[in-house]
């Protein structure tokens, strides 16, 4: 005879729920990091599970400084808040392409933004180095009046450092290949570039 043991207790994502913090470091200590969220100040715990991002995968604090703006994942174990993931400085934004030169690009950022809305229209300038990641484009699709997604960190001086970028135009990205489009109305048509 075979026995199935079933637990009656929830499961872990549903005891420990992940908990979004936007938030400024104040100061890091060890493997916490102290932030103000709001009117807050929280202490993130790291442990060796935490994945750090600043433009690229950190393994320790050291290159967090005061003032970082701060997007992590955390859960609330026992009154301690214990980050999944931490992004540092990240910015994602759309724009319109104005001018190219050479690894720098300047865009203009929500040309099409109800001014109403919360989305800055801007100048950034976009800086690409050996590894940004174009994804269904090339550096060389770069090209004034093309849209253009960037992810990437905020050098807080004007340039953001590119880590993953698509080159759009027409709504689609330049390289696609074959796919389908659909359209916000919920349209559809396929593409074969």
């Amino acid at each position: 005879m075979r026995l199935l043991a079933l637990s009656t207790g929830l499961p872990h994502s549903v005891r420990n729920p992940l908990t979004a913090i936007d938030s400024t470091v104040q100061s890091v200590s060890g493997n916490l990091i102290h932030v103000k969220s709001g009117a807050q100040l929280l202490t993130l715990h790291v442990d060796g599970h935490t994945e750090i991002w600043k433009g690229k995968v950190l393994w320790d604090l050291s290159q967090l400084e005061m003032g970082d703006d701060v997007s992590a994942r955390c859960r609330n174990l026992s009154g301690k808040l214990v980050a999944d993931a931490i992004w540092i400085d990240i910015v994602n934004f759309f724009g319109v392409i104005t001018r190219v030169d050479g690894d720098t690009c300047e865009v203009f950022t929500n040309p099409n933004a109800d001014p109403q809305s919360a989305y800055k229209k801007e100048i950034k300038l976009v800086r690409f180095d050996a590894d940004t990641t174009f994804q269904s484009s090339e550096k060389r699709d770069l090209k004034v009046g093309r849209e253009i997604q960037t992810v990437g960190l905020d050098l807080r001086n004007g340039v953001v450092k590119a880590t993953r970028v698509t080159i759009y135009e027409g709504k689609q990205p330049v390289r696609m290949g074959r796919g389908k489009v659909i359209a916000p109305d919920g349209a559809t048509s396929v593409i074969d570039r």
